[in-house]
């Protein structure tokens, strides 16, 4: 998770450690050990504060100079994927096939998007932090928008496939996906075929597609 407003990288690990390197002087700055499983991460804009997955709790930690302070508590078990928005007043959290908006100023829950069938994999905010757009296990990409218009959004959605990993042109008008389909297949050869993909999308279709050797 790369901070905006300073030359910072925040990563975890599993060997239940969260980093934060500068980029610029390839330096590790902070090693902070937990005595959990870290399953995400993600910085604020401003470097001072971090969101950080654990097992039982979605937890907001202060960011000092040598060392990473958890703040406050968020009831979500096993959150594999927490962003900050854009401007970072506000935040998504993945709860299984659900994904909850809450308030960095107040900590208040304020929106709760109910559209993905099984768990979502990740998400990325856009457009002034007014959208979303997330993928997950169900084989479904969708765009949220806060003003409660996303049905009439284009969706993208394919049977037996399990979609990883999401990113966006700035004006969302291409939206990039990883995936693999499920169905075990394989060549002429007898050789398991390339089922991993990253796909380009405008307006719910296809336009590019690579194949890749790993998921």
């Amino acid at each position: 998770s790369p901070c905006a407003r300073k030359p910072l990288i925040a990563t975890c690990g599993a060997d239940k450690t969260v980093r934060v390197w500068n980029y610029l002087d390839n330096s590790l700055e902070i090693l902070k050990e937990f005595t959990e499983a870290v399953y995400c991460v993600s910085f604020h804009p401003d470097g001072l504060t971090m969101l950080i997955g654990f097992g039982d709790k979605l937890r907001l930690c202060s960011v000092f100079y040598d060392d990473i302070r958890i703040i406050k508590d968020f009831p979500i078990r096993g959150c594999r994927c927490a962003k900050f928005s854009t401007g970072g007043h506000l935040f998504a959290a993945v709860n299984g096939s659900k994904i909850q908006i809450y308030s960095a100023l107040t900590y208040q829950l304020t929106n709760t998007l109910h559209r993905h069938s099984a768990t979502v994999h990740d998400l990325i905010w856009g457009e002034c932090d007014t959208v979303i757009a997330s993928v997950g296990i169900d084989g479904a990409m969708y765009i949220h928008r806060s003003d409660n218009t996303s049905r009439d959004e284009p969706s993208y959605t394919t049977a037996q496939t399990t979609y990883y990993s999401v990113t966006a042109s700035p004006d969302f008008s291409s939206i990039y996906i990883t995936g693999s389909d499920n169905i075990s297949s394989k060549d002429q050869n007898g050789t398991p075929a390339n089922n991993n993909k990253i796909k380009e999308i405008q307006n719910g279709q296809v336009v590019r597609e690579m194949f890749f050797g790993v998921p």
